[in-house]
C-alpha cells in the first residue's frame, strides 16, 4: 500500500480533532498502519486547528511535508486555501466547506489575511493557477443545519465528501461504525446522516 497523506484544517471549535480521531480509529479498525499528529488551538478563540494523518507502508513521521498532501479537508475556506498553498500538489484532492467563519457578521480577518480572495470561487481560481485543480466546495454548514440539526455536524458532512472522493482507504461500514462509536452522546445517528449527505453532495458536485 502506498502512503496516503491526509490533512484536516479549520478553526477551533469546528470539530477538526474529532474528525481526525474518527479517521484514525477507522484506519485502526481496518487494520491499516497509520500515524497521526494534531495541532490544536491553544492561544485564542478562532485560532487555527489542524491534524495530519498518514497511512501506508513508507513513512517515519506523522508530519506531512510541503507539497505532499493527498487529501486536504477544510472546514474554513480561507484556511483551506492557505493550507493548500503549502501542502497541495497537482494530484491533491481538496475538499472545502463553502461557509466562511464570521466574527460579528464579518469574515474572520485572522483567517483571511493575507489572502486576496473573497469567495470560494476565487480561492478555486487561485489554486488552479498553481496547478491545484481538484478543489471541491461542499455546503457543509448548510447541510449540517438541515440534516444534523447543528452547525457542529459540518465535520461529518465533509468526512462523507472525503470518503466519496475515494481518498479514505476504509470501507463504508467501518467508517460509519466509527462515527457512531466516537460521536458525542445521542448524536451518532445524526452524524451518520450528515456523513451520508456529504457523500451525496460530493457526487452531485461532479454530475
Amino acid at each position: 500500500m502506498t502512503t496516503s497523506n491526509i490533512i484536516i484544517v479549520g478553526q477551533s471549535g469546528q470539530g477538526i480533532i474529532l474528525a481526525s480521531k474518527i479517521i484514525v480509529a477507522a484506519l485502526d479498525r481496518a487494520g491499516l498502519r497509520f500515524a497521526a499528529t494534531e495541532y490544536p488551538a491553544i492561544t485564542h478563540r478562532f485560532a487555527i486547528t489542524s491534524a495530519h494523518i498518514r497511512t501506508g507502508d513508507r513513512f517515519l513521521s506523522p508530519r506531512i511535508r510541503p507539497r505532499e498532501g493527498d487529501l486536504i479537508i477544510g472546514l474554513e475556506p480561507f484556511e483551506t486555501f492557505r493550507t493548500s498553498l503549502l501542502f497541495a500538489n497537482a494530484g491533491t484532492e481538496v475538499i472545502t466547506n463553502d461557509a466562511f467563519v464570521r466574527v460579528n457578521g464579518e469574515p474572520n480577518h485572522l483567517l483571511k489575511a493575507p489572502i486576496a480572495a473573497d469567495s470560494v470561487e476565487e480561492i478555486q481560481q487561485h489554486l488552479a493557477t498553481r496547478g491545484v485543480a481538484r478543489v471541491t466546495a461542499i455546503p457543509a454548514t448548510r447541510l449540517a443545519f438541515d440534516v444534523v440539526k447543528s452547525r457542529a455536524g459540518a465535520n461529518a458532512v465533509l468526512l462523507g465528501a472525503a470518503f466519496a472522493s475515494g481518498r479514505l482507504p476504509v470501507s463504508l461500514d467501518i467508517i460509519e461504525e466509527t462515527i457512531f462509536a466516537l460521536s458525542p452522546r445521542d448524536t451518532g445517528a445524526r452524524n451518520r446522516d450528515g456523513f451520508r449527505a456529504g457523500i451525496e453532495a460530493y457526487h452531485s458536485s461532479k454530475s
